[in-house]
């Protein structure tokens, strides 16, 4: 089974940052943080690059390949 790398890591890096930026804009929309949101939102983030770093090292082993 064929995998695209390249979709995958641009999809992962695209979510992470917007979860980033979603978190930080709540502010500007008046919402009040709760607990789960200083937990979550950060921890999301975090996953989203650690998945975009895992294609984008299965991209550059396919270059060298």
């Amino acid at each position: 089974m064929k995998s695209n790398h390249r979709l995958l890591f641009v999809m992962y890096l695209v979510a992470g940052i917007l979860n980033l930026a979603l978190f930080l804009a709540i502010p500007l929309f008046h919402i009040e943080r709760a607990n789960w949101m200083n937990v979550m939102f950060p921890l999301l983030t975090i996953i989203w690059f650690a998945n975009a770093f895992v294609h984008w090292r299965q991209m550059k082993r396919k270059v060298v390949s």
